[in-house]
């Protein structure tokens, strides 16, 4: 009977003790993981690591956080921005007429992602203030974030952007706490302090820089990658009814843009930028023109295969045209408006 009613016991402990170890096992890194994403993380640190064709987003957040120039009209957008227009002749031949718009800044970064677009607006909104954002509009959303949101979103930012078809959140908040991590260890490693302009590339992004190619195809050629690209390209994932679950993610950010905008008294422009001869207008057109004013480049410039280096990016004839056309537009609604 002792003996019996000991290993009855016995069970009954070891039962308790693994229930209690599956709970500790899951619990201690549950909260572990919990207080590495909550670690703060400077914004200064978050975008110094950065080289390749992510080095402009270097010192887009030091044009925008840390140099004390205004930035009047800012163009933000993706590498169809930052080789489509010079911000240099933007504000040459802006300020070669009476009606001075200001400083023009070039934001574009490489890739598409609506929420780092966001992250950049929120700080300029924040920090400096901008008269005019003009954003640009693809000829389709974005499912997709941005793949360095992850580096230099806070860690709110992150935590907060649980979309349904939002496939690579996980993946995110599984980064975060390594992310967090790896500053920790980094600061700990440190011996002197952080050097505010060691990622300021000013060297090769410059003020005004504009990186375009003089490359010039036959229409041949053109045409044959707009059509490898329409042929390969989906449009739509899930059916028409639910449109508003495929796009949520990029939607979000464009009302937080727009809303953000308004609260700060900038006003917003929608620069329509498509692939090379895209007959489609840009997707939620609707959206854009309630909130502001749509820019559409001509024909001459969309669909001359002369202008464009490859199928998404104009060429340095193009970016010429381009931006000498958007002066024009800027400063007739300038007129406009100052009229009104």
């Amino acid at each position: 009977m002792p003996n019996r009613l000991y290993h009855q016991l016995t069970e009954e402990t070891i039962t308790q003790i693994s229930r209690r170890a599956v709970w500790f096992n899951i619990l201690v890194p549950l909260v572990t993981l919990m207080l590495l994403s909550s670690i703060p993380y400077p914004a200064s640190l978050r975008y110094e690591a950065f080289d390749g064709d992510a080095a402009k987003m270097t010192w887009v957040h030091h044009r925008i956080v840390a140099d004390p120039r205004p930035i009047d009209i800012a163009l933000i957008g993706t590498s169809r921005t930052m080789v489509a227009i010079s911000d240099s002749l933007l504000q040459l031949q802006c300020s070669s007429h009476a009606a001075s718009l200001g400083s023009v800044v070039n934001l574009g970064v490489s890739w598409q992602g609506r929420d780092l677009h966001a992250v950049f607006a929120d700080d300029l909104f924040k920090t400096k203030g901008c008269g005019t954002v003009i954003l640009e509009i693809q000829e389709n959303l974005a499912r997709k974030g941005h793949p360095l949101f992850t580096d230099v979103a806070d860690n709110t930012d992150i935590l907060s952007a649980f979309f349904l078809l939002n496939t690579g959140w996980s993946r995110e908040v599984f980064m975060l706490p390594r992310r967090n991590l790896h500053h920790l260890w980094t600061q700990l490693l440190r011996t002197t302090g952080h050097d505010e302009e060691s990622g300021h590339p000013e060297k090769q992004w410059g003020e005004h820089y504009h990186f375009t190619e003089k490359a010039v195809k036959s229409r041949e050629e053109m045409e044959q990658e707009k059509n490898d690209f329409e042929s390969n390209k989906r449009w739509r994932i899930l059916p028409a009814s639910l449109d508003q679950l495929e796009f949520q993610m990029p939607r979000h950010y464009l009302r937080r843009i727009i809303k953000h905008a308004e609260q700060a008294g900038t006003k917003m422009i929608f620069l329509y930028l498509p692939y090379y001869g895209c007959a489609r207008p840009a997707q939620d057109i609707v959206l854009f023109e309630k909130h502001g004013t749509v820019l559409t480049p001509p024909p001459s410039i969309l669909d001359n295969p002369g202008l464009w280096f490859d199928k998404s990016h104009l060429n340095d004839r193009g970016n010429e045209l381009l931006t000498r056309w958007l002066a024009d537009e800027l400063l007739e609604l300038e007129q406009r408006d100052g009229g009104d």
